[in-house]
């Protein structure tokens, strides 16, 4: 009987990883075509037609939008973890009056739409003249109502009120032990948030949209959106360049999967 279900389960599963892996298989087999042949059958076989794609990609410099990007997305996510962090530190191993006040208004923020803040944020970043740089792409992903949330949670039950208390009455600052002793305990959900984080700032297309008009300064999104002419969509070329910009997620997240798996277990916690 328990050798039936194993066989179901693993055949359930082989399935829903087909249906998952499937899109990105078509991606890949329509990035050999060009842009005309891809509106007939379902391509099934890779063609012939690759190079020529990954050459109109590559004459458009598609690797500095890359590069704009990678500096992007790991500034944003290095930001947005550590600020999670210290915040999260903050509400989950000191005792404040009003904490638990600031923390409901902290929450709060979950329910106010981006974009209702966007052309907030659109004019501050005018007024402190950092439009057109990489800056407003970066510091919108410092504040992390989610991060701050899953860190408090994670660091309620990762961090021992013992551990810090030994480290104090030996002689440790507070910064000293928040790097030394808190970072160590806890970086499973650091590197969750760091890859969640780095994730929506890849993919975002509507804030660069907004505050980027020097093309010098695009990211992948808007990189991928210019592969067009006055009359004609390059299709193929754009897909191409889909598939370049999702090498990168993939390759992070199969290095640091383990580490976001057991994030994800111990930030599910919750006293």
């Amino acid at each position: 009987m328990k050798t039936i279900r194993r066989t179901a389960v693993g055949a359930l599963l082989l399935v829903f990883s087909a249906a998952v892996l499937f899109p990105l298989y078509d991606m890949l087999i329509m990035a050999t075509y060009p842009s005309e042949e891809l509106f007939g059958t379902l391509k099934l076989a890779p063609g012939d037609y690759f190079f020529n794609n990954l050459h109109t990609v590559m004459q458009n410099k598609f690797w500095k939008y890359l590069l704009n990007s990678f500096i992007i997305s790991t500034s944003a996510a290095l930001g947005g973890a550590f600020v999670s962090t210290m915040a999260g530190y903050a509400f989950a191993k000191y005792q404040f009056k009003g904490k638990n006040l600031l923390m409901g208004i902290v929450m709060s923020t979950l329910l106010i739409p981006m974009q209702i803040g966007l052309v907030g944020y659109i004019i501050e970043m005018r007024w402190m003249h950092l439009s057109n740089t990489f800056l407003p792409l970066i510091l919108k992903f410092f504040p992390n109502t989610f991060g701050v949330f899953w860190m408090t949670q994670s660091l309620k039950d990762s961090v021992p009120n013992e551990l810090l208390l030994a480290a104090r009455v030996d002689g440790g600052s507070e910064a000293t032990i928040f790097v030394k002793v808190v970072l160590p305990l806890i970086k499973p959900a650091f590197i969750t948030i760091f890859l969640l984080t780095f994730l929506n700032s890849w993919n975002g297309y509507l804030l660069p949209l907004v505050t980027v008009s020097n093309q010098e300064l695009f990211p992948v999104p808007l990189a991928i959106s210019m592969f067009r002419g006055e009359y004609l969509v390059d299709y193929a070329a754009k897909i191409t360049a889909t598939m370049m910009g999702v090498i990168p997620i993939l390759i992070g997240y199969s290095i640091l999967s383990r580490y976001f798996v057991s994030g994800i277990t111990s930030g599910s916690v919750k006293e």
